[in-house]
């Protein structure tokens, strides 16, 4: 067990002849998040494993079947998702049409996409016509669909679907 004296030492005294920008920030990082919540981290950061899931776009049963059948880069597959968990066997569509939610999800990053993208538009670009704010944002729109979309259906089917971590859902269904 390391004491908090240990621990100050640990992560505060760091090789000041290191320039790495790596080591400083995983330093400050490990400052900012010490002065902030000492030891008693707070529930979402002492167990990431929700985070770890929705990140990866895992299972939100078993946290080890991944969600989809191809990567996120394949333009013509990336919407593809399995039926059920290829780890534990939980079906992902909770009910008929349960992701049509996921599309109110959607919608709020294309606005947030728009929003952010005519701001940006307008400060870098001096104001330009009509079609000087249509074509770029549209343009970063379009290609940040892949993105958008799984992204939507990942937090909609971990925050929605009421299936709650079971860290023997793969054993179990391995075994059966």
């Amino acid at each position: 067990m390391v004491t908090n004296v240990e621990y100050i030492v640990l992560v505060f005294n760091f090789n000041k002849d290191t320039k790495s920008l790596r080591n400083v920030t995983f330093v400050t990082f490990n400052r900012l998040i010490f002065f902030t919540f000492g030891h008693n981290l707070p529930y979402f950061m002492s167990n990431p494993s929700k985070l770890t899931a929705m990140i990866n776009a895992r299972c939100p049963h078993c946290h080890e079947g991944r969600l989809f059948k191809f990567k996120w880069w394949n333009i013509f597959n990336f919407a593809q998702m399995h039926d059920n968990c290829p780890s534990c066997g939980v079906r992902y569509e909770v009910e008929p049409g349960f992701f049509y939610g996921a599309m109110y999800i959607s919608y709020a990053f294309t606005v947030g996409i728009m929003l952010v993208g005519g701001i940006l538009v307008f400060n870098f670009l001096n104001d330009p016509p009509a079609m000087g704010y249509v074509v770029p944002i549209t343009s970063i729109s379009l290609l940040l669909v892949p993105f958008n979309f799984r992204t939507a259906r990942v937090l909609f089917i971990h925050w929605f679907s009421g299936l709650k971590y079971d860290p023997s859902a793969a054993a179990k269904h391995e075994n059966s």
